[in-house]
């Protein structure tokens, strides 16, 4: 058993997380299922040579943001698979480079306590 603050030490030695909001149990198992519940998503960044003239809608995998004048998209991966994200991407522009962001577990649990109180 490990209790910390430390949410880098939870995701690099943990299986199992149990969050507790004063004295109540808000989660009780995996990181995996704490990010599935509380919404977070790994993040697709795809960098462009050239910009699209519109941003694509690719299924699963809605666009976020749009930066650097159109030549760098990210996307969220809801229910797309990575490589979905990047075939459907080669299909309709030069590539120049692509990066996974995974989601922070510090973002998710501030997430958690802000959620409406519900037992884990």
């Amino acid at each position: 058993m490990l209790t910390t603050h430390d949410l880098a030490d939870i995701e690099r030695l943990c299986r199992r997380l149990v969050v507790i909001d004063h004295g109540r149990v808000v989660h009780d198992g995996s990181i995996a299922a704490l990010h599935s519940r509380y919404g977070s998503r790994r993040m697709v960044v795809a960098e462009l040579d050239a910009a699209l003239p519109a941003p694509p809608v690719l299924p699963g995998a809605p666009v976020q943001r749009v930066e650097a004048d159109g030549r760098r998209l990210v996307f969220a991966l809801e229910s797309a698979s990575v490589a979905e994200v990047v075939a459907g991407l080669a299909g309709l522009a030069s590539l120049r480079d692509i990066s996974i962001v995974e989601p922070d577990i510090e973002e998710v649990v501030a997430r958690l306590y802000r959620a409406p109180a519900e037992v884990g």
